[in-house]
Formats: C-alpha cells, structure tokens, sequence
C-alpha cells in the first residue's frame, strides 16, 4: 500500500508493509519517503499523525541531506565534478578506501588490542560496517564519501566489536576512548547515508554491474 498524510501542512509519502509485528515502527527511505511496518494498516495514518512531530524533525535532516547530495560527487568529504565508468571508477574507489582504512586500523589496533585477519570493502545495502567473531571487518564501499574524522570512527567502532560484538557499555567505553562525541558521529552518519544516496553517480557506482 502506498499513500500520502498531510502532516502539519506537509505532504509526506508513506509506504506500508503489513507483518505480524508488536509495534509500528517507522522508517525514513533514501528518497524521503516513510516506510512503516505494522501489524494493520488501518491504524498507519493515526501512528504518523500521533508521531509527526519526530518525523519532520527526521525528514527535515533527510531534505538537507539530499540538497547537500547534489553538490558533487561526495568522495573523502569532499564535493566534487567526476564523472566516468561505475565500474572502473568502483575499483579506483575501492582501492582508495582500502589504503585509508588500512591507516586507520594500523593507528587503532595497537592501541585497542585487536587486529583484523580480513578486511573486506564491499557496498552494502543497510550498513556502513560489519564485524564477525572470527575477527574480519567489512566496511561499505559508500563510505569513502565520508570526511576522514566520520570513517576513523566507523573503522574504531568495528575494531571495537572485535573485543565486544554487543553494544554494550563496555563497548562504548572503549569507543569513547577515541571518540568521545560518538554520538553526534553516529547523527551524522545518518545524514552522510542520504548525502551518498542522493548522488546519481553513487548509486550507479553501489549498483554496478546490476545495471
């Protein structure tokens, strides 16, 4: 089901996925539009009613997030004109990125007391990073549009997962170390998402050769 609310003068377009759930929960997609999961969706326009104050918060960050999207292509941080092959561009871009993480957990592991065996760069369709029990991190290929100070912190946090895979308080403490403003990193993360996803080079790039 697809549809559209009028939120305090906004229209915001909604698409609803019916599952035996508990709770609605809702979430913002790449291009704006909400996707809420719920148990009947008799009741979605009354949930996005009753919880518009946190969704225009929301897609208010995502808007500006896509406006910064068309800058440039987004690569280290920096907004800039490139164009070129998706799939050439991808390993260029890969090979980049694997240089910079490879800085970043030379700097890290010593001092957190882990070290990765594999690194894998690869895109990924929900997440910036991964991390297993059998000590690999995986980081997404989008994010060599990150600044550096957001990627340190995305390579630090799957670091630290490989002492403590929950989130814990444990793991925050050792991220905290060094990153004590982890949690305006992690907003910001958030924004970065829809900055990649707004770019059409990106896309084609995460997609190759899909497309």
């Amino acid at each position: 089901m697809i549809g559209e609310v009028n939120l305090n003068g906004k229209t915001v377009r909604y698409r609803v996925k019916v599952k035996p759930v508990r709770y609605v929960t809702i979430r913002i997609l790449e291009d704006g539009t909400l996707l809420v999961t719920t148990p009947d969706e008799r009741i979605v326009e009354r949930v996005l009613i009753e919880k518009r104050r946190w969704i225009l918060s929301k897609l208010k960050i995502v808007e500006e997030a896509l406006t910064q999207g068309k800058k440039g292509f987004p690569l280290f941080g920096e907004f800039m004109e490139l164009d070129g092959d998706p799939g050439k561009l991808r390993e260029e871009i890969r090979e980049q990125l694997r240089a910079k993480v490879k800085e970043i957990v030379d700097e890290v592991s010593p001092r957190i007391g882990a070290r990765p065996k594999r690194i894998y760069i690869i895109p990924m369709k929900n997440k910036w990073g991964t991390s297993t029990w059998r000590k690999s991190i995986t980081i997404n290929l989008a994010s060599a549009a990150l600044p550096h100070n957001l990627l340190h912190y995305l390579v630090t946090h799957e670091l630290a997962h490989l002492i403590e895979m929950r989130h814990s308080k444990k793991f925050w403490s050792i991220v905290s170390k060094f990153h004590p403003d982890y949690k305006e990193k992690r907003r910001e993360l958030k924004k970065w998402w829809f900055i990649v996803h707004a770019n059409d080079l990106w896309r084609a790039i995460l997609r190759w050769p899909e497309v």
